[in-house]
């Protein structure tokens, strides 16, 4: 159907979940949120859809977006207007335009996520005071491009993640022998439960 996004969530705010679901070829987007807060988006799967796979907007705040897959879809991540939310664990991969992008809010952290093979940016942030930390980003033209304050964070890499099988969507490491340079590269001190 014409103007159809795969899920939509608007006004949530309180501590629920959203969790296991798979969203794949949407016509529109795939999931957007917004005026949001509290959220927890919890191990979903969104696969080729025509324009961005997540879609994160305004008012939108405390989610914690935690071990989804965003691959194959024109976009992966794009948030504007959202502010003091968590990504941690993901995997944003084959995103046509970009695997993340986040165009304006304050005091997001992105941790220990995956973003392999996007085109032709990996990450790009122009919102002040978001933080990286421990991602790994590769296999784009630009892996990581920043025009805000701050930079990239602290204890990033740029290596192949070595998934065991990224073609048919297996996003497990390998190892132990070649082991992947994401093993035990993670944040593991996080404040928050899921």
């Amino acid at each position: 159907r014409a103007n159809t996004n795969g899920i939509r969530i608007n006004g949530v705010r309180s501590s629920n979940r959203v969790e296991g679901n798979t969203v794949t070829n949407s016509f529109r987007i795939g999931v957007v949120i917004t005026n949001t807060s509290t959220l927890r988006f919890v191990k979903n799967r969104i696969l080729a859809g025509r324009q961005e796979g997540l879609r994160i907007k305004t008012n939108t705040s405390f989610l914690r977006v935690v071990r989804n897959i965003v691959a194959r879809n024109k976009r992966g991540l794009e948030m504007n207007g959202a502010s003091t939310n968590w990504f941690l664990n993901n995997v944003f991969y084959k995103n046509t335009n970009y695997g993340v992008r986040i165009d304006s809010g304050l005091s997001n952290t992105f941790a220990n996520n995956i973003v392999l093979s996007n085109g032709p940016t990996g990450v790009t942030n122009s919102a002040s005071g978001s933080r990286f930390y421990n991602n790994d980003s590769f296999g784009q033209s630009a892996n990581f491009t920043n025009t805000a304050a701050g930079g990239y964070g602290t204890n990033n890499i740029f290596a192949n993640p070595a998934f065991v099988n990224a073609a048919a969507l297996d996003f497990n490491l390998t190892g132990p022998c070649p082991i992947s340079p994401a093993v035990d590269a993670g944040k593991t001190n996080l404040l928050f439960t899921i």
